[in-house]
């Protein structure tokens, strides 16, 4: 059964959200195609850059990403509100830092002159467009999708689609989900055997906070790695653009869910060397407390961040917070949850629950 993604999307736009954009055909366009056996590894830096660029326009805030072969996952919190304390003069220059009025012979953007200033901030209609585009979910993956297509097909000499149609998305209602998506995601070049550890997965959220963990303290992440393929860090790249771990949100009610980077960190690296492995035992004790927090169960987590997919589609989170998200939409139900029950700690009375997928 579809679901369509307005329905999904909060009344006040303000959600955290795992999207994934696939590339045409799942074609390997952004790694080793095995057919043609050319490289295209280099557009994932394409992706990582974009992405930095887009946090520091848009009222978004990164909490993960991955950069793979054929796809890309980001898990991110749009915040609309956040547009509103914005002047019109700041919403004026962070749309035209993503669509410039001109640019000069080398391709750089323009700087707004005086007089395109004065139009653009007498213009009422365009400013109100501008501020809703800039905390719109939709905008966002289309400033990160449409540049990289059209670069992409510029490098290839072709035309033609780049992705295979418009991105997936998932509202993530609570904490527990936000956690489970985010380990999910950093852990993608790990469970595709790409990587060890999460530390050596290139391209991923974790791998940088990993990084600018060790720079902070004055260590060499390739040293601190048991990896001896492990690349040297870029020294230009940092985490500073992706949301800090400690003040992640996961809803206004919950607030800042009190995970510190080095637990999630701890967390993240203990997983992965779980699945890499192939085990299936509980995590570490002293980290079950955290998940406690969450309300997620330590003993069933490492196979239900490896199968993570399977468990939510749509919208991941408590079973009686699904069924009253369906209720509030019209519908009987967004997704299964069965596998809810098995992922989270508390297990609601009402175990009414749909086993059909959105």
């Amino acid at each position: 059964m579809t679901v369509a993604r307005s329905s999904i999307i909060p009344e006040n736009g303000v959600g955290v959200f795992h999207c994934i954009s696939r590339c045409v055909r799942r074609a390997w366009l952004c790694g080793i195609d095995p057919y043609n056996h050319k490289d295209y590894s280099h557009r994932k830096q394409w992706v990582r850059d974009r992405l930095e660029q887009l946090a520091g326009i848009y009222a978004v805030d990164v909490y993960a990403y991955a950069v793979m072969s054929n796809h890309l996952h980001v898990v991110m919190r749009v915040d609309p509100g956040k547009v509103a304390t914005w002047s019109d003069r700041e919403v004026v220059m962070r749309w035209r830092r993503l669509y410039p009025a001109g640019r000069d012979a080398d391709g750089r953007a323009l700087e707004p002159t005086k007089d395109q200033m004065s139009t653009w901030l007498a213009d009422e209609d365009t400013l109100a467009l501008w501020r809703e585009r800039l905390g719109d979910l939709s905008w966002v993956m289309r400033s990160l999708n449409e540049p990289l297509a059209r670069r992409a097909n510029k490098e290839d000499k072709c035309k033609g689609r780049f992705w295979e149609g418009r991105f997936k998305s998932q509202l993530l209602c609570d904490a527990g989900a936000v956690m489970a998506c985010m380990a999910y995601v950093d852990l993608n070049p790990v469970r595709a055997g790409l990587a060890d550890t999460p530390e050596t997965s290139e391209f991923t959220s974790v791998r940088e906070r990993f990084e600018s963990e060790c720079a902070a303290r004055g260590e060499s992440a390739k040293q601190k790695s048991e990896s001896a393929d492990q690349k040297e860090p870029n020294p230009q790249q940092t985490a500073a653009w992706l949301t800090p771990v400690e003040d992640i949100v996961a809803d206004e009610e919950f607030g800042c869910w009190g995970v510190s980077l080095a637990e999630y960190l701890e967390l993240v690296d203990v997983t992965g060397r779980m699945i890499s492995e192939g085990k299936r035992g509980a995590i570490p004790s002293h980290l079950a407390p955290m998940l406690a927090r969450l309300e997620l169960r330590a003993e069933t987590w490492v196979g239900s961040v490896e199968g993570y997919r399977s468990i939510f589609q749509r919208i991941a989170g408590r079973r009686d917070r699904l069924m009253g998200l369906a209720k509030e939409a019209g519908r009987k139900w967004f997704c299964r949850g069965s596998g809810a029950r098995e992922f989270y700690a508390t297990d609601p009375p009402d175990r009414r629950v749909a086993e059909v997928s959105g």
